[in-house]
């Protein structure tokens, strides 16, 4: 019986990893690095380091970075519940933490990938939806810049379950 229930655990880890099987599992072996996981470990790096920046820059109330904004909007961004500024600061340190995992070629970058997909819906949901954060910041480019984030974190998480896929990441 434990050896179905194992069966069954590493063939659903396989189908969420993206891997063929228990075989493939066990006996994929460590491929070469292609040249294009550096230039994109190395984007995804900079990328993250951005959110990491407007997160901590928000968060220690940086008078410089928040003089771009509205006095309502600095109030708005610094009324957030605790939970929503843990689940931001999540979001933005996967995403950053998944590009490091990315160049280091570790398969944790999937996972924390998609962590930081995860979060981000749910702090880009309670900021436009149950905030009214659309009114609070008065453009429309929010919700675009916004969909960009997401759709390059949703991108680099199933490159780098590619990869792993691929044997590349370890």
């Amino acid at each position: 019986m434990l050896g179905f229930v194992e069966k069954i655990r590493v063939n659903l880890n396989s189908f969420l990893r993206g891997t063929g099987g228990m075989r493939e599992a066990q006996s994929t072996p460590p491929q070469r690095t292609p040249r294009h996981l550096w230039f994109i470990g190395v984007l995804a790096l900079l990328w993250g380091a951005m959110g990491v920046m407007d997160f901590l820059m928000t968060q220690t109330q940086n008078e410089e970075w928040l003089s771009g904004f509205t006095p309502e909007q600095v109030e708005y961004f610094l009324s957030y519940p605790t939970w929503l500024v843990i689940l931001w600061g999540t979001s933005v340190f996967a995403g950053e933490l998944g590009a490091l995992s990315l160049l280091l070629r570790k398969r944790g970058a999937v996972s924390l990938y998609f962590i930081a997909c995860i979060a981000y819906v749910i702090v880009t949901f309670q900021n436009y939806v149950m905030l009214e954060g659309m009114t609070m910041m008065g453009s429309p480019g929010e919700l675009v810049f916004g969909a960009v984030i997401f759709l390059v974190t949703l991108t680099l998480a199933l490159y780098s379950r590619s990869m792993r896929t691929r044997g590349v990441l370890t």
